[in-house]
Parts: C-alpha cells; sequence; structure tokens
C-alpha cells in the first residue's frame, strides 16, 4: 500500500490524499492478495473524485457547495483547498455510473485527511475508509482518542482496520448499532481514532484482521478528555489489551480485572488450551474432555475469565454507590445479570436520570432482566418491594400506551391479561366493569392486555363487549415480552 506524502497545509489550506487498494488473487487458503496498483492505474484514471459540503440558502433549500476535485493518477490522488475553520465535507468517489462511495470527513486549516480506495475483485465490492487516523472534532474538551502501534504483532495487518462500535435501544426496545469511526491502520501498522464523546458508555475497539480472518474485540469506556492506547502483552493477537492514559471509569472498571495477575495467568492457560483445542480439530482428533464427555478445558478456562470479571465489577459497583453512571456502566459490563439486586440500582437509576437517557441505556435493559428471570421460573421483579416491569403497547387506535404513566396518575391498577377466546374472562367482564364503575373516581384503573393472535379479533371482541379502560394489546399468545415478563402462560391472568 502506497500513501502519497505530503507537506503540511500553509495557512488555511487542507490536503486530502487517497490511494487504491486492489484485492484481485486468493492465496491457497481463500484469502485475498494485494496486487501492484500499477496494473490497474489506466482503469483508476477515469475516477472522480469530489470534496463537497452542504449549507443552507437564502430560501431555506440545501445546497451543496464543490470545494474540490481530483482524479486518480498511477493509484493515488491529492485535492487542495481552503477553510478557514473546521468544515464537515462529504468525499465521494464515482465508480462504473454506480452509487458514489462517500465518506464523512473533517477538515481543517493546516490539516491532512488520508483515505483509502478499497477495490475488492473477488467480491466485487469496493469501499472507502480513513487510512491511519480518522477525526470528528477539534473540541479537546470532549475529545476520545484511541491509537496503537501494532507493530509488534505476528500478523499480516494489510487492510486491517479499527473501529469503535456501540450500541443502545431505540424507544420500543430494538438495538440500534453504532458505529464511532474507523480506520484503516497504516503502512507503520499505526493508527489513531479522535471522535467526540457525547456521554460515558460501553463501547467495543474492534480490530479486524482480514488476511488473517480475526477479529479481536476489546471492552472500553467511551469518555470525554480520555487517551486509549491498543498494547499487547506479547506478538499475539490474541493478547491485545487497553490502558487508559489516566485515572478513568475505564481504568476502574476495565483495566483492574484485565490487568490482575489471576486473569492474566487464566488468560495464558486459555490461549494455550484453545490452541490446543484448535490443533486437535484441524489433525482430526478427538479431545480428551470430548472422549471423556466433559467441558473442554478452554471453556472451563473461558468461563472462568468470565467470572473474575463479573466478581470484579460487582465489588467495585458495591463500593461506588456514589456515582451511578459507574454503577450502570457496569451493568452494562455484565455485573448483576440474573440476579435480583440488579433492580435496587435500575430503580435509582430511574430516580436520577432523563426519560430519554433511561429509555436507551437502561429502561429495556431492566425488563431485559426481568425477562429473564421469568424464564428461568424466577421472577422477584413481581415480588413484594420491587417495581413492576415497565413496557408500552398499543391501543386499538395504535396509540402507544405507557404503562409507567398509568402506574403514576392512579392509585390503583389492576392488570389483567385475556384474549376474544377466553371464556372466563368475558364471565367475568359484568363483575369488572361494575367494580370499574364504583371506584374508578378514587383512583383504580384496569389495564387489559390482549394476546389474541390477530389484530381484528382483539378489536372485534373489544367493541361487541364495550370494554371501558385501558386496552391494550401485544399479539403474541405466550410469545411475546409483557406476557413473559409477567410469567403468564394462562389467560385470564391478573396482577
Amino acid at each position: 500500500m502506497l500513501l502519497v506524502a505530503c507537506d503540511q497545509a500553509r495557512n488555511n489550506q487542507y490536503v486530502i490524499t487517497g490511494t487504491v487498494e486492489t484485492v484481485s488473487t486468493p492465496d491457497a487458503e481463500g484469502r485475498g492478495e494485494t496486487s501492484d496498483i500499477g496494473e490497474n492505474s489506466e482503469e483508476w484514471s477515469a475516477v472522480r473524485i469530489a470534496v463537497t459540503r452542504d449549507t443552507i440558502d437564502s430560501a431555506g433549500e440545501v445546497e451543496t457547495i464543490e470545494l474540490a476535485t481530483g482524479k486518480f493518477e498511477n493509484g493515488e490522488v491529492t485535492t487542495r483547498g481552503s477553510v478557514e475553520q473546521p468544515t464537515e465535507v462529504k468525499i465521494s468517489v464515482e465508480t462504473d455510473g454506480s452509487e458514489p462511495l462517500t465518506l464523512d470527513a473533517l477538515i481543517a486549516p493546516n490539516a491532512t485527511v488520508s483515505f483509502v480506495l478499497v477495490d475488492d475483485r473477488i467480491s466485487n465490492l469496493a469501499k472507502l475508509e480513513f487510512f491511519g487516523k480518522y477525526w470528528n472534532t477539534v473540541d479537546t474538551d470532549r475529545l476520545f482518542t484511541v491509537s496503537g502501534d501494532l507493530s509488534s504483532i505476528d500478523a499480516d495487518l494489510e487492510l486491517a482496520t479499527v473501529s469503535i462500535r456501540g450500541w443502545e435501544y431505540d424507544y420500543l426496545g430494538g438495538r440500534v448499532d453504532l458505529n464511532f469511526g474507523t480506520v484503516m491502520i497504516d503502512n507503520e501498522d499505526k493508527f489513531e481514532i479522535e471522535v467526540e464523546a457525547d456521554e460515558d458508555r460501553v463501547v467495543d475497539i474492534v480490530v479486524d484482521v482480514p488476511v488473517a480472518t480475526e477479529q479481536i474485540q476489546l471492552k472500553a469506556i467511551f469518555e470525554r478528555g480520555v487517551k486509549i492506547e491498543v498494547r499487547s502483552h506479547s506478538s499475539n493477537l490474541r493478547d491485545l489489551y487497553l490502558k487508559s492514559n489516566k485515572g478513568t471509569r475505564h481504568k476502574g472498571l476495565i483495566e483492574g480485572w484485565q490487568q490482575s495477575e489471576e486473569f492474566l495467568e487464566t488468560k495464558q492457560q486459555y490461549n494455550v488450551a484453545y490452541q490446543e483445542y484448535l490443533n486437535r480439530i484441524h489433525n482430526n482428533e478427538n479431545s480428551p474432555d470430548t472422549n471423556k464427555e466433559e467441558t473442554p478445558k478452554h471453556i472451563d478456562l473461558l468461563e472462568k475469565l468470565d467470572r473474575i470479571r463479573v466478581d470484579y465489577l460487582e465489588r467495585v459497583v458495591a463500593n461506588r454507590r456514589d456515582d451511578w453512571m459507574f454503577s450502570l456502566l457496569a451493568l452494562e459490563l455484565g455485573a448483576y445479570w440474573g440476579n435480583v439486586e440488579v433492580f435496587s440500582i435500575y430503580d435509582e437509576l430511574e430516580r436520577r436520570y432523563r426519560e430519554d437517557f433511561l429509555m436507551r441505556r437502561a429502561t429495556h435493559a431492566r425488563n431485559n432482566h426481568a425477562l429473564h428471570l421469568a424464564k428461568v421460573g424466577n421472577d422477584p421483579s413481581l415480588a413484594m418491594g420491587y417495581r413492576v416491569p415497565d413496557f408500552n403497547l398499543p391501543n386499538t387506535k395504535f396509540e402507544r400506551i405507557e404503562i409507567r404513566d398509568i402506574y403514576e396518575n392512579n392509585k390503583l391498577v389492576l392488570l389483567t391479561f385475556w384474549a376474544s377466546w377466553c371464556g372466563p374472562y368475558i364471565e367475568a367482564l359484568p363483575q369488572l366493569k361494575e367494580v370499574y364503575s364504583k371506584y374508578r373516581e378514587d383512583g383504580f384503573e384496569i389495564v387489559s392486555i390482549s394476546l389474541d393472535h390477530r389484530y381484528g379479533d382483539w378489536v372485534s371482541a373489544s367493541e361487541e363487549h364495550q370494554i371501558p379502560w385501558v386496552n391494550l394489546g401485544e399479539m403474541k399468545v405466550w410469545d411475546g415480552d409483557v406476557a413473559t415478563s409477567y410469567s403468564v402462560t394462562y389467560v385470564p391472568k391478573s396482577w
């Protein structure tokens, strides 16, 4: 791989450099090999590079302004321009009349941005990656940095990338994957990512090495003003670890167990056992563990590593109850999973953080704990002294209703699960209506949740029997998250 070498831009100039890397020939094990770009230089000379930014014109319309253009020559391109302040731009590469490949970048006076166009002839796909360094902010107070020198690693790092990835929940509990930045490791096996940290969260530092068909994921705490370095205890790719620059939540939540003598010793034993296991698989040999129908040794060691981590996290959380973000991060790292103690922490978080933050980070996680405990036959979240699981479901008009709001606005709530085909519930409706009418003004509310398969069955039964209270539907019989959280295995069932 060849990267254009450029002098630092003068005055307000920025520089954008790019190269092409072609993956063309599978090796004996089916992995791609990179080729000399010279043989494809004529083909790439027709490819146009554009640097653009969007602005809002006087009419309020989005206008795209082209700042610079260029074309590849011998597999390399350099564009220059001038800006007075850091500016968000889009780097576009137009190939073969198809949709342009793009990168969202930040340019600034006296700064250089480098990228690589990876032309994968094996999969017939192309992609753009930042090369060596990626950054998206100049606000040093909010800066989170990950860097590393992996030249000591005994692996081919050609086309290897490093990413910062995370995830959170959407409002309805779905998973939203987050990519805070990706960069390709440079020719000296170094990289740096500088991104804005919006809030403290658990992320994965993902080192993807396609030539070795390996991917290493390292947990980190994403926090402002912190610099983390990727290091290794040996030349083995699996021995990578993270080191922060100061006393941080990362140091307290991850380095404390990850750098302990017990963990490092067990990790070494695991590496040896796992390699022995791979060797036996490669040689079609049965392991002693397999012959005895026992758990393979490397699995036992992996479970021990997990126990070291969890025990440490739960120990430090017990001593840090004054820092509730610290506690939340520990939960996101696996502390107290399947343990009833987790609910007291979630209850405290709900008293201290905004609703939008809780929906993304805590509310659905709490419900998942309750769901897990219900599935394994342990239902402590519904016991005396614990809050019932939160949820939201649609009514017959598709308006989503938060159960939390109903609890907060009433003195007593009867939660009942039913279905249109449930005779006992239909028979009890006249008595329920009588009780509801008598005590409604005193703060009594009923919430019915239909477990019908079909929306039409639920609506028809609701209209036929004129249900006057909050009437919601999950439409998944016994498999719905809400029904499972409340241990519903039959109808009618009430809480």
